[in-house]
């Protein structure tokens, strides 16, 4: 064999491994990430006189603590699986009602 030929083998062989290793690192076969849908709330309070609010979505409390003052939004951004959800408003002023 001449030396060009036996350069063009050895040549040909890396090239054929470098592929193959590039291609066996580019396979998704035993990855675990899992994709769930999620969606983000923000609640405001856009009633200027009325007390703070309490948010609850089927029946827990969603708001912060104290709840969500009057002319404020949620300082929580809540991630939600989607879906239909129950709400209840409860006001924090005994003497207020919805």
């Amino acid at each position: 064999m001449r030396k060009r030929e036996r350069q063009g083998i050895f040549y040909g062989i890396v090239l054929m491994v470098l592929l193959t290793g590039g291609l066996t690192g580019c396979s998704k076969t035993g990855t675990s990430v899992t994709n769930t849908a999620v969606t983000y709330v923000s609640v405001m309070n856009m009633a200027p006189y009325a007390p703070a609010m309490d948010i609850f979505l089927n029946g827990t409390l969603s708001s912060a603590a104290g709840g969500i003052p009057p002319g404020k939004f949620s300082q929580k951004y809540s991630p939600l699986a989607p879906g239909n959800y129950d709400r209840q408003f409860a006001s924090r002023d005994p003497h207020f009602s919805l």
